[in-house]
């Protein structure tokens, strides 16, 4: 368990740590805002969390012939140049190390947040104990209370920080990952969404359960919608 966790919020750096809570209004530059920040004692493990808003999320199939390193490298460079025209330098592209299946996610940040990430753990003699993104951070921690039958879908909805966050998998094989800026619907944007990745996935007769943070979901028909709390969050 990390001893301080940093979050970036729409506003502001949150860094929550044994001598309680600190506070870092962002008016521009996120990274050198953390500058504001300054931990009650150095040492003990980071854990930093980023907003989703400061990211750019791809679910993905890997072609069949993309194998090494190099091509899966390539692939997704251009992938994400394609989906949200972001490419290195200005962003770094991570993958999901653990992915079942062939199906997998991955995130693109900035390389300026990373850097200011490191440089503030380095400043104050701290461990990084792991980034990860809102949506990603929320699913790890969550995923112990999931309990869709075997076969059936799953899909977690964030809204928070003014955005929606929308998952789907099945059998642990991602197949859907959005995050956009909350609309007037929260509810029948994020059935939209499940809906689309559920009929374009071949496997659309199976049934599934949502599990909604931030609204009262509800689900494509036939399948569970469930309200979950997310304290760690705050």
């Amino acid at each position: 368990m990390a001893d301080w966790r940093l979050r970036l919020a729409p506003d502001a750096w949150l860094l929550r740590g044994p001598a309680g809570a600190q506070r870092a209004p962002v008016e521009g530059d996120p990274a050198s805002a953390l500058a504001q920040l300054a931990p009650a004692r150095r040492g003990g493990k980071l854990q930093v969390v980023l907003g989703d808003g400061a990211l750019r999320y791809l679910a993905l199939r890997w072609p069949d012939g993309v194998r090494s390193g190099g091509e899966r490298a390539a692939w997704l460079a251009h992938r994400f140049a394609q989906v949200h025209g972001v490419a290195a330098p200005e962003w770094t592209i991570v993958t999901d190390r653990d992915a079942v299946g062939a199906g997998a996610i991955a995130c693109a940040v900035p390389a300026a947040l990373v850097a200011a990430v490191r440089g503030f753990a380095d400043a104050h003699g701290l461990r990084l104990d792991g980034v990860a993104g809102g949506f990603v951070d929320a699913y790890n921690r969550l995923r112990r209370g999931f309990d869709e039958a075997a076969g059936e879908f799953g899909a977690l909805a964030l809204a928070r920080d003014g955005r929606l966050s929308v998952g789907l998998w099945r059998e642990g094989e991602w197949l859907g990952l959005r995050s956009q800026a909350l609309g007037a619907d929260v509810a029948a944007t994020a059935r939209a969404m499940i809906e689309a990745w559920r009929l374009g996935s071949g496997q659309g007769e199976a049934g599934g359960t949502l599990y909604a943070v931030g609204f009262t979901p509800e689900g494509p028909a036939g399948w569970r919608a469930l309200r979950r709390e997310d304290a760690a969050w705050a």
